[in-house]
């Protein structure tokens, strides 16, 4: 006979599923309904028990075994840490994705960078804004449903969720996040730093100056044209003409922030 699970899936919100129980499990451990050394249930136990898809239970778990709540044991199966054994965090970063079929190198980015910091001590969490959920209306949508997904963390966690650094990879997401934050009260840099993507001639006009990266479609087109035609006419292939991302540095990101403003800022939120 299956156990009893202490949370349930909501379906009717826009949250994650994966998400959703993620966040069920953590808080199960949290307040002691697991216990250290108690085994949670199989994968495919938790597919009957949350009527889901056997990606949820595999993300939900794979979350916990990163954040270290949990960890899998050959022939035990998932297990609840020990808390003196539980991972210490160097710091948090927070991604805000937009999920789009169209935007595989993004997600590929984020993946690379969730591994460099994890590996460098880092806890790396991420929330999703799904595009096909917006509706005609994308980017009043997109900036709504970010703005929505943000409101959801202070719902649940107070201020106490707000991470080291937040990561948006679409301006205007950046804008549904920056309302969120800034309505509860939150300052860039000094409570959170803040990154985002900024496509030339968009993004948000805010009276802070945004760390950023930058990118003009139109002259990296025109880049990329002017050196095919060069090589089409015989002209060889050059390799002076370059294409990318610039970096800017903001004042929600400053290059450097003091070791002891961020231990400061780190025992204010405990």
């Amino acid at each position: 006979m299956l156990a009893r699970v202490p949370f349930r899936i909501d379906r009717t919100r826009q949250r994650a599923l994966v998400r959703q129980m993620t966040d069920g499990i953590r808080d199960a451990i949290v307040t002691g309904y697991y216990k250290p050394g108690d085994r949670l249930p199989t994968i495919h136990e938790w597919t009957h028990l949350l009527d889901v898809s056997i990606r949820v239970p595999e993300g939900a778990l794979a979350n916990l075994v990163k954040e270290g709540y949990v960890v899998t044991r050959p022939r035990q199966g998932c297990m609840v840490m020990p808390r003196d054994e539980r991972r210490v965090w160097r710091g948090h970063v927070l991604f805000v994705r937009l999920v789009d079929i169209r935007c595989h190198f993004v997600n590929e980015e984020i993946f690379a960078a969730e591994e460099k910091l994890s590996r460098a001590g880092y806890l790396v969490t991420i929330v999703v804004v799904r595009r096909t959920a917006l509706g005609p209306e994308r980017v009043e949508n997109l900036e709504r449903e970010t703005c929505r997904e943000v409101d959801g963390l202070f719902a649940k966690h107070g201020r106490k969720w707000l991470p080291d650094v937040i990561y948006v990879e679409d301006d205007y997401q950046a804008i549904g996040a920056l309302f969120s934050l800034m309505s509860h009260g939150v300052k860039m840099p000094d409570d959170v730093r803040f990154a985002t993507v900024k496509n030339y001639g968009h993004g948000p006009a805010l009276p802070i100056s945004l760390t950023r990266v930058e990118f003009n479609f139109y002259v990296a087109g025109a880049a990329v044209g002017k050196a095919a035609v060069a090589f089409l006419n015989g002209e060889g292939f050059s390799y002076e003409e370059t294409t990318g991302f610039n970096y800017i540095i903001g004042e929600s990101f400053p290059d450097r922030l003091p070791s002891a403003e961020i231990g400061k800022r780190r025992r204010a939120r405990k």
